[in-house]
């Protein structure tokens, strides 16, 4: 994972994301390259919860704080 939650390919939060998508977090990737954390519902009333990065996965087992915001998401949404 290159030590870091946030890799090298990421998606970010941009103009042509929904109205209603709340930031949460943003990696701290040199040159403004960190992956945006966000979450918002879409009309239908589905949740959507995303870490922005690839490599976030991988991280869950090897570094607490991932671990429990991936226990906080999983509770909030059930």
């Amino acid at each position: 994972m290159g030590g870091a939650a946030s890799g090298h390919e990421t998606d970010k939060m941009t103009i042509h994301s929904p109205s209603n998508a709340v930031f949460l977090a943003k990696g701290t990737n040199p040159d403004g390259g960190g992956a945006t954390m966000c979450f918002y519902e879409h009309q239908s009333g589905a949740q959507i919860f995303s870490v922005g990065s690839i490599t976030f996965t991988g991280s869950l087992a090897v570094d607490p704080i991932c671990d429990q915001i991936g226990v906080n998401v999983f509770d909030a949404l059930q």
